[in-house]
């Protein structure tokens, strides 16, 4: 009962997820592609390794659709806390350390992410690395996973941006932390990322 997985998402209200998807598919529909992609990560979360897994919201997390999430998964539906997206993370694992040491944590942005990438990201931690991460198509990551806490992980990174990533290596360098990274995955951001990873999928 030592490894957690965290599925970091925000309440499908339209108007406030996919924002940047809003001007192609208007407030509706761009809210039902994150519900997509959310229901598609808990199910590749259901078929790994972990022991246990726990979603974490922004927003309102008596969204109806989350109460059915909590329902078909049943899972409790944690609220996350913190100004920005560093602290909001640290938050949770902060927390989460002092039930579980290996702990792994996704969006849900990441349209092929594959049980593998989890299960791998689990035996590395098992196996002592420090870190672990798996680098988004945008600059930043889709994974990202520990064994101990470490706050000044996320100080000072510019959240949202495409040097997430290569700030947070530099912060891990600094931390003189064991990192070890996986494959590259897509994170869906843009209309030409729906086309490719949602609507012409068959696995939503």
């Amino acid at each position: 009962m030592d490894d957690l997985l965290i599925i970091f998402s925000k309440s499908p209200e339209a108007g406030k997820v996919k924002t940047r998807l809003m001007p192609s598919y208007g407030r509706s529909y761009s809210a039902t592609i994150h519900r997509r992609l959310l229901w598609r990560t808990l199910s590749v979360a259901r078929q790994s390794d972990f022991s246990n897994i726990e979603l974490w919201v922004g927003g309102d997390s008596k969204h109806p659709e989350l109460v059915r999430i909590s329902k078909a998964f049943n899972m409790d539906i944690n609220y996350q806390r913190g100004k920005d997206l560093g602290e909001r993370m640290f938050y949770t694992i902060s927390q989460s350390q002092k039930h579980y040491k290996n702990i792994v944590l996704i969006g849900t942005d990441c349209a092929d992410l594959q049980v593998k990438d989890l299960n791998l990201a689990l035996q590395k931690l098992t196996n002592k690395v420090d870190v672990v991460i798996g680098p988004s198509n945008d600059g930043g990551y889709y994974l990202i996973g520990m064994n101990s806490t470490y706050q000044k992980l996320f100080d000072d990174i510019n959240w949202g941006s495409d040097e997430v990533l290569q700030q947070t290596r530099r912060n891990i360098e600094k931390l003189k932390l064991n990192l070890s990274e996986l494959n590259q995955r897509n994170d869906v951001d843009e209309e030409h990322e729906v086309e490719t990873y949602v609507l012409n999928s068959d696995t939503y």
